[in-house]
């Protein structure tokens, strides 16, 4: 769900660590993650061992159907331990600098059922 080509060595490394933690408990991890697989397809698999979701699905489709492990925090400047937020981005050479302004603009956002857009 968060695999951009920017985080794939970060992703890669994160995995890595909770691999060889998972391996140490006895408990069987693949090497590596596939990032072509459906995340809806995944979260319902039951041989699912870990995964990550946006809180949304976690809430509106996951709770009770996976048990919930953690939180990760990953420090992002400006936002504290156990919050959040999203970013509203438009074009650098936009003229518009109100909100009001962009009411008849077209949107485009990841997905419904996301928490952050």
């Amino acid at each position: 769900m968060y695999q951009r080509p920017e985080l794939v060595a970060a992703h890669d490394r994160f995995w890595s660590l909770i691999r060889d933690g998972l391996l140490a408990a006895g408990i069987a991890a693949p090497e590596r993650l596939s990032q072509a697989a459906d995340e809806n397809a995944v979260w319902a698999d039951p041989s699912l061992v870990l995964s990550q979701t946006c809180g949304m699905p976690y809430r509106t489709r996951l709770r009770g159907r996976v048990a919930l492990v953690g939180t990760p925090d990953f420090g992002v400047d400006g936002c504290g331990p156990g919050y959040y937020r999203s970013a509203i981005v438009v074009r650098a050479g936009d003229a518009r600098r109100e909100l009001k302004e962009y009411r008849d603009g077209v949107l485009a956002f990841n997905q419904t059922d996301s928490q952050s857009g």
